[in-house]
């Protein structure tokens, strides 16, 4: 729903956080230690990913067979 650049953006930081849990998963007393931050070129990586994807082919992706939350009411409503 967001267009080419807003779209590349926020996949750019989804990438970085992505980056960041990564790292905490493996070693987690590293909070504890101090802030945990991707190198420059780390960072350079994932934006460049980020702006190539509207460039890749789209894997085939399956539908969630389950209808929005918004479609059922809660028991005892009124739709």
């Amino acid at each position: 729903m967001l267009d080419a650049r807003s779209a590349a953006c926020t996949g750019a930081m989804a990438g970085i956080y992505r980056k960041l849990l990564d790292r905490i998963i493996a070693e987690p007393a590293a909070v504890l230690h101090g802030r945990l931050s991707l190198s420059p070129g780390q960072k350079a990586m994932v934006a460049v990913r980020s702006l190539a994807r509207p460039l890749l082919p789209r894997r085939n992706r399956v539908a969630d067979p389950t209808p929005p939350a918004a479609a059922t009411p809660a028991p005892g409503r009124r739709p």
